[in-house]
């Protein structure tokens, strides 16, 4: 069987129902195009609907690896790249259903040397922002990095190569940062990111970095003291504030 031009990896960590009927819709969504694709599924405390998941996947096209204890999401997603048999990672949440025409915009840009990493555009921003960006790029249909206001990974199409260059992401951060941080790395070594605006992602829940009402339980990962040493290792790394 021949490898597959994308492997799309999903993180999952499950504890309540919701998060598993959440799952179980991002799967069948995906699964509802014609997309030359692996789904690898990444399956923190796999003890919670690990065995239900896997009927959401296609024997012998997608993965599944779970684990028996949390796993924060850059070590799981180095195991995913590690087993990925495709030529482009696509990282994708389990919150995160995509639009008719998502892989068909990020398909026929590929292989632009100079803005090799595409960025779907998920509905994290305003919809007055998307208009603008909409209205400044509607001839192109297209954002480079230098204007395009995206540290978010959820939604980003990565060669598998650049890991390669790059290095794989830093396991010292769990959340949040190791995104910021794979973006300084991949700045440092001049590769562009680059947004396509019709590529489209939703995520339905969706919750802004800095909260003032956070649900209950949920605390702020900026203002939370058990998130210190993580952002203090950072700023010695980067020299700078996250």
């Amino acid at each position: 069987m021949k490898n597959p031009k994308f492997s799309i990896l999903i993180p999952v960590l499950i504890t309540q129902e919701y998060q598993y009927m959440m799952t179980k819709a991002c799967l069948q969504n995906i699964h509802g195009f014609s997309y030359d694709y692996e789904i690898i599924l990444l399956h923190s405390i796999e003890e919670f609907h690990g065995e239900h998941l896997k009927k959401f996947l296609r024997p012998k096209k997608d993965q599944y690896i779970g684990f028996k204890e949390n796993i924060s999401q850059p070590a799981a997603l180095n195991i995913g790249i590690n087993k990925a048999r495709g030529e482009y990672i696509i990282l994708i949440g389990n919150d995160n259903f995509v639009h008719q025409n998502w892989l068909k915009e990020i398909d026929k840009r590929l292989g632009n040397k100079d803005v090799p990493i595409l960025a779907s555009c998920v509905d994290r921003m305003p919809p007055q922002e998307w208009k603008k960006y909409r209205d400044i790029h509607k001839d192109t249909n297209y954002v480079t990095h230098t204007n395009f206001p995206y540290v978010n990974f959820q939604g980003v199409t990565i060669p598998k190569k650049i890991f390669d260059d790059v290095g794989l992401f830093d396991e010292k951060f769990t959340f949040y940062l190791w995104e910021m941080d794979f973006r300084n790395r991949l700045d440092l070594k001049g590769y562009s990111v680059g947004g396509v605006i019709d590529s489209l992602m939703t995520t339905p829940q969706n919750m802004t970095r800095i909260s003032e009402t956070l649900p209950e339980g949920v605390t702020n990962y900026w203002t939370d003291e058990s998130n210190k040493k993580e952002q203090e290792y950072y700023l010695e790394k980067w020299d700078r504030e996250p």
